[in-house]
């Protein structure tokens, strides 16, 4: 991570964003649109732009490309890989798709293997068929153990699975049937989300009936102790993974690493500028073709990214390493936050030239990191 914007800049982390969807989800606060074949095309044009702009402002030599949406999985494997193909092939470490069980078949997958896509991020969310109609989803229980059976045939042998819990009406021996059902899958990676409803999602009315702060209290430290007993780290508050096998592209994002962010509504981080496009397409294409840089940026004060450094790693297991914070920042973090290091005391570990948040505290981590933030 800079603090300043260089010619030639390397960057190493790319995320692409496909805003279409088959239906949005009722849950669902990110942008998307209906899928539309013409529309898509028109958009896959200037998504092509945008990333040849890249080229020429910067040096990628992507470490991890993350296809996500929406629903990524909508695209031709072949528009994929010429995407894929701007970019220098060596230094491609991890290259993902989401995708939606309801879109999978061996056919696709079939081409999908043809291209450097090499890890699969599916959402699953859950395996009650009740539940996955009324977070609406288009997909069944069996629809994806279908799915995932395909992707094993297929030989995809890095696949994340999304679990979501605090549904209305849900109690712990719901939750347990569900990561049971991931255990017996067993997926390399599985991400865990609790139910959140935003004002203006199709799911607004439920807000007043989804699970309380006590019972989606439980039900995460059940699934982190049903998982962690079965050979997955809790390596962030919200992901767990088999050995070696965690998420290397958010894994950039908590460490603050510069990446760009192509498509309607994607953000990136280069320097200290935080820029997001714009959520309307649109208006991405006006971006687009203007050639405009960085639009929505805002410049990040020291201090400001300092405070998301932190947050960012104290979400992981490894939390803050003081030697890079002080790389990074010039700054002894101990001393300028020795006022609330002794305040969070009681809720931070320090071993190994590490400070850590205690594992029985990363769910009500977000009140802790904010004493962080200046």
């Amino acid at each position: 991570m800079g603090q300043s914007i260089q010619a030639n800049q390397i960057i190493k982390h790319l995320y692409i964003h496909f805003p279409y969807c088959l239906k949005k989800c009722g849950y669902c606060s990110f942008y998307s649109v209906p899928y539309n074949f013409e529309s898509v095309e028109e958009y896959a044009g200037h998504l092509m732009m945008e990333l040849e702009r890249f080229n020429q402002l910067y040096s990628i030599v992507p470490e991890t490309i993350y296809f996500g949406g929406g629903t990524p999985s909508l695209l031709s494997p072949d528009l994929l890989q010429v995407m894929i193909n701007l970019f220098p092939k060596p230094s491609k470490q991890e290259i993902t798709i989401e995708v939606n069980p309801s879109t999978i078949t061996q056919e696709y997958l079939w081409k999908l293997k043809e291209t450097d896509v090499n890890r699969i991020s599916m959402g699953v969310q859950s395996f009650n068929d009740d539940v996955l109609t009324f977070l609406g989803r288009t997909h069944t229980s069996e629809v994806v153990r279908e799915a995932y059976k395909l992707l094993r045939k297929t030989n995809y042998n890095n696949i994340s699975l999304d679990l979501i819990y605090g549904t209305p009406g849900q109690n712990l021996d719901d939750v347990a049937k569900d990561v049971e059902e991931m255990i017996r899958l067993n997926p390399e990676h599985i991400s865990t989300y609790c139910l959140s409803l935003e004002d203006d999602v199709p799911l607004a009315t439920e807000i007043g009936n989804i699970g309380t702060d006590e019972d989606v209290h439980e039900m995460y430290y059940l699934i982190s102790r049903m998982l962690r007993k079965n050979g997955y780290k809790h390596y962030e508050i919200s992901n767990f993974a088999k050995s070696r096998l965690e998420s290397k592209h958010n894994t950039a994002y908590w460490r603050l690493a510069d990446y760009l962010g192509a498509g309607a509504s994607a953000s990136g981080l280069v320097g200290n500028i935080h820029y997001m496009n714009p959520p309307d397409i649109q208006e991405y294409f006006k971006v687009v073709v203007k050639g405009q840089q960085f639009p929505g940026r805002e410049i990040l004060s020291k201090k400001a990214l300092q405070s998301e450094f932190i947050i960012m790693s104290l979400r992981t297991a490894q939390g803050i390493k003081l030697r890079d914070f002080y790389e990074l920042f010039g700054h002894d973090f101990e001393k300028i936050y020795s006022q609330q290091l002794r305040k969070m005391d009681k809720y931070l570990t320090k071993n190994n030239g590490r400070i850590k948040l205690k594992r029985g505290f990363w769910f009500v981590s977000n009140s802790i990191l904010e004493e962080f933030v200046e």
